[in-house]
């Protein structure tokens, strides 16, 4: 990917800037803290969104604004259409002509690039590849590589390795469950699906054989008391309940007709008392109809006492009301009264007289229906009560009922045989209970074991996809079928940058780990210097570049190097010039001292206080 330019808005220490790039490698000298590696930041927070400053995700960027401003800009022209892409903070990814957001937008620039994160970062860090877990080397190389790792091509793959290691149908069954169960999410696309499949299935496989560890050791069957005849037992209970339910009935029932005898015997002691003065019903009879006569004739006199009494009281206040006037006291004002003073006195005196002697009689009436009643009320009763032959009928129906009721049963032999029976069917239930105990524990015993089974064919199946999925499973088996170009494309740049002493090794044992042989003696990443550290950077750098088509690498820190490596560091680039658009080199150094090499499609470039200066053209460049 060509790089044309690169201009800087108060990012970091730059204020505004612009670096053009004429040529395929360009060399960028300054002095130490005069930013250099903002650059590398610069150019990989505008391709990826994050650096070396910023988390995978980009957070932490607003450090990167220039102290004292609010936002910062870095942009690029890139490709052979010199297509502006930039990535301002706050704000975000643009890129011209095209839209959508952030996400959409950082996929189509990653199109543009021809290449994954993980590939513009190691061409950009010559030691972004070495800093990788193994695990992370491996995921940037399968997809390289062009390995394909989605969720049907991978369990394809694992079926087909686990062919010979599943000896039973139940563990493919089992193996095919796992793999079904598997999350959506696990399987991303890249060779991490790897990784994130072995501690899936190495969680899984801890999990079953914790469970495992926890159930202890298997109790054995034998120990299990053999159960006792349980139809046997049921047929007993089942014959003793129903003997007792008769019992208990016939209890119960001899119960209910003592009761019941007693009831009608004190009926008929009642009923033969009444017999006794059922001769006289039809004398009391008579008796009541003359004493309701009485009754009604004083009623009557009563009433017309009462009444008489009442048109007395009215014609006294009549009299009482017209006083001495000769006005009519029934019409006043239409008739003359001659009725006189003493006349009137006399006729109020005869009426309180008559008036007084009806009360007497509606008193002495009232006082004699008073006396009669409590007889009324007797002779009510008595004439009412049932005749002879109706007393007689109901002494003979009870006594019947009475003759029916069952045999009378003795209480204390029913409850000695009602005890008896509730021990016995007692008995026969605890020996039941001690059988649902027994199989209870039988059936433990055999639940336990078959979980055992089951848990034990789980740990079997998850051994074998652990390891297949494992560092030396078919992660190892595939990128050490496809690693060899990248060793041998390594290999040779190595020879020109290291005057053929050192070789390199990709080794899959015990993970992915790369071995670096120097004078016949191997040595790993971690016993070596900074420089060769730095050498084995520059090699995997343009092995990943050019294998991801990218075409572009940036050095920093060239100035590591001795002037030796320097030179064979020139030579390399140069040798490798072709196969790249855009080659950075960053250096430290005294820029007043630089001068223009003279070579072909190089360009030097001075950086002093934030500006870039080409040294072949002796001008400012912003």
């Amino acid at each position: 990917m060509k790089i044309h330019a690169i201009a800087l808005k108060d990012f970091t220490s730059y204020k505004a800037c612009t670096l053009g790039l004429s040529e395929t490698i360009s060399i960028i000298v300054g002095e130490n803290a005069a930013g250099k590696t903002t650059i590398v930041d610069a150019l990989a927070f505008c391709l990826t969104g994050h650096c070396d400053r910023t988390d995978r995700a980009g957070r932490g960027a607003e450090a990167m604004v220039r102290t004292g401003e609010k936002e910062a800009g870095v942009g690029l022209k890139i490709g052979p259409d010199t297509r502006v892409v930039s990535r301002s903070i706050p704000g975000g990814l643009s890129i011209e002509g095209a839209e959508g957001g952030q996400k959409e937008l950082q996929e189509y620039l990653y199109e543009i690039l021809g290449a994954s994160d993980g590939a513009v970062t190691a061409a950009l860090n010559t030691h972004a590849f070495l800093d990788l877990s193994p695990a992370e080397q491996k995921s940037l190389l399968f997809g390289l590589l062009g390995l394909k790792f989605d969720r049907a091509n991978i369990i394809d793959q694992i079926m087909l390795e686990a062919g010979t290691a599943t000896t039973m149908q139940t563990q493919a069954e089992a193996m095919e469950r796992h793999l079904n169960a598997v999350p959506d999410k696990l399987f991303d696309g890249t060779g991490q699906t790897w990784a994130n499949l072995h501690k899936h299935f190495y969680e899984l496989r801890r999990n079953f054989k914790r469970q495992l560890r926890d159930l202890g050791e298997q109790p054995k069957l034998s120990l299990v008391p053999d159960a006792p005849d349980k139809e046997k037992l049921l047929g007993e209970v089942e014959g003793l309940e129903e003997v007792l339910y008769e019992v208990k009935k016939r209890r119960d029932q001899a119960a209910e007709a003592e009761a019941r005898g007693g009831r009608l015997e004190d009926e008929i002691a009642k009923l033969r008392e009444q017999l006794e003065t059922a001769a006289d019903t039809k004398k009391a009879q008579a008796q009541l109809e003359t004493v309701q006569e009485e009754t009604a004739t004083l009623g009557r006199e009563l009433d017309s006492a009462s009444a008489k009494v009442e048109e007395l009281e009215s014609a006294k206040e009549a009299l009482a009301t017209a006083g001495a006037s000769r006005s009519c006291p029934i019409a006043p004002g239409v008739i003359t009264c001659p009725l006189t003073k003493p006349k009137r006195q006399a006729l109020l005196d005869d009426i309180k007289a008559q008036t007084e002697e009806f009360g007497k009689l509606a008193i002495a009436a009232q006082d004699a229906m008073d006396l009669l009643e409590p007889r009324l009320k007797e002779l009510l009763v008595m004439a009412s009560a049932p005749d002879r032959p109706t007393l007689e009928g109901m002494i003979s129906q009870r006594q019947k009922e009475l003759d029916s009721l069952p045999v009378h049963i003795d209480p204390a032999a029913a409850k000695a045989e009602i005890a008896d029976l509730e021990t016995r069917i007692a008995e026969r239930q605890e020996a039941l209970n001690e059988i649902i105990k027994a199989e209870g524990a039988r059936e433990a015993v055999e639940k336990e074991a078959t979980l055992r089974e089951t848990l034990k064919l789980e740990v079997e199946v998850l051994e074998i996809l652990v390891e297949l999925t494992g560092p030396k499973g078919i992660p190892c088996r595939l990128l050490g079928e496809t690693i060899g170009p990248l060793e041998e494309l390594a290999n040779e740049r190595l020879q020109q940058l290291t005057g053929g002493r050192y070789q390199l090794t990709l080794s899959m044992e015990p993970d992915f780990n790369i071995v670096v042989t120097h004078d016949d003696v191997e040595s790993d990443l971690k016993r070596l210097s900074s420089s060769e550290r730095m050498r084995i950077g520059i090699i995997l750098q343009d092995a990943i570049s050019r294998l991801s088509g990218l075409r572009m690498m940036v050095i920093d820190n060239a100035d590591i190097l001795d002037p030796h490596n320097r030179m064979l560091l020139t030579e390399t680039l140069l040798a490798i010039r072709d196969d790249y658009d855009t080659i950075i080199v960053l250096s430290t150094g005294d820029p007043a001292a630089v001068t223009d090499p003279g070579i072909e499609g190089v360009a030097v470039y001075r950086l002093v206080d934030g500006e870039f200066e080409q040294v072949r053209e002796e001008a400012m460049v912003r």
